[in-house]
């Protein structure tokens, strides 16, 4: 190594005051801020979890506001809406941009109607306030009560 050579330290000490590396820092710690301000928005939202929702103006609600749901309109009664909920409640946390939620259809007949809901479990898929699929009975699951989660 010549006299010129710069030590690390000085290698280090140059690149620490560098005007681009700091733009750079920054703004990425802007980004991961706002990552982090939105994961806890979603939290608040009930995201990462299986919610029950109790009144049909809150599940009008979550479907119209929500970027993706998974809604399943069931009824406490039906062995199947229960095993439906069991994969969904395993579902929710690694999904964490979609919101999931089941409501009683006891409790809803508008949406019922409204997406005409004949058969249960009937599992919604909604993005942008919009149903993009559904799902009805077990009929996709080989209309066998014992399926995979994953």
């Amino acid at each position: 190594q010549g006299d010129d050579a710069l030590s690390d330290d000085e290698l280090l000490a140059e690149l620490e005051n560098d005007p681009e590396l700091e733009r750079l820092r920054e703004v990425r710690l802007n980004q991961l801020k706002s990552e982090i301000d939105h994961v806890r928005t979603l939290r608040a939202r009930g995201h990462g979890e299986y919610s029950e929702i109790q009144k049909e103006e809150d599940m009008v609600n979550l479907v119209g506001k929500e970027g993706k749901a998974i809604t399943h309109f069931g009824h406490p009664q039906f062995a199947r809406c229960k095993i439906l909920d069991s994969h969904l409640r395993t579902l929710a946390p690694h999904h964490f941009e979609t919101r999931f939620a089941s409501i009683n259809v006891e409790k809803c007949p508008f949406l019922v109607k409204k997406f005409q809901v004949r058969v249960l479990p009937c599992l919604l898929a909604v993005i942008a306030g919009r149903v993009v699929d559904r799902l009805v009975g077990f009929e996709e699951f080989g209309n066998s009560d014992k399926f995979s989660t994953e």
